[in-house]
C-alpha cells in the first residue's frame, strides 16, 4: 500500500508536483524525490512540490527535501515548497530548515518566483559574450560556484 500520491502538472514556468498523503516513512519521501529527479532528467529545472495536502512531515520527510532540493541545485535546477499550514512552518523552523528552503504559501507566489529570479535574456547575452572574451575567468567563477562559492566552514 502506497501512502503518497504525487500529481505532476504545468503551472506557468514551472511543473507543480502535488502530494497527498503521508510523507512520514523513508518509502514515500523518497517516492517524491525519485519524482523530481525524474522531471530534472527530462529538462525541467523549475518545480514546486505543494505539500498543502500532507498533515505532516517527520525527520525522514525533511532530510529527504533537503536532498532534494540540495540535487536538484546541483543539477541547474530548483525546487520551491508550498504550504499554507501553519503547522508545516513550525515543524520546519524547529528543524532549523527555513533557510534551506524557499517556501511559499501560494502556488502562483512559488511559480512566481521561478520567473523573478530568472536572468533576463539580455543580460544571459552579455554574459555568454563575455565568456567568450573570457574563458579563463568563467572557468575560475564555475569552479568557485563548484565548490561551494567559497564559503569557508
Amino acid at each position: 500500500m502506497v501512502d503518497t500520491e504525487l500529481n505532476v502538472r504545468e503551472y506557468g514556468y514551472a511543473v507543480v508536483v502535488d502530494a497527498k498523503g503521508r510523507l512520514a516513512i523513508e518509502r514515500d519521501a523518497c517516492l517524491m524525490r525519485r519524482k523530481v529527479l525524474e522531471l530534472l532528467a527530462a529538462g525541467r529545472k523549475s518545480i514546486v512540490l505543494s505539500l498543502d495536502r500532507i498533515p505532516t512531515l517527520d525527520p525522514t520527510a525533511i532530510g529527504c527535501l533537503v536532498a532534494t532540493v540540495s540535487t536538484a541545485r546541483s543539477l541547474g535546477g530548483d525546487v520551491r515548497l508550498v504550504s499554507s499550514g501553519k503547522r508545516f512552518h513550525e515543524v520546519l523552523r524547529a528543524a532549523h530548515m527555513l533557510s534551506v528552503f524557499e517556501c511559499y504559501e501560494t502556488e502562483i507566489a512559488a511559480v512566481r518566483s521561478f520567473k523573478e529570479s530568472r536572468p533576463s535574456p539580455a543580460g544571459a547575452q552579455r554574459f555568454e559574450a563575455f565568456a567568450h572574451e573570457c574563458p579563463d575567468l568563467v572557468t575560475a567563477l564555475r569552479k568557485l560556484k563548484s565548490n561551494g562559492g567559497g564559503r569557508r566552514p
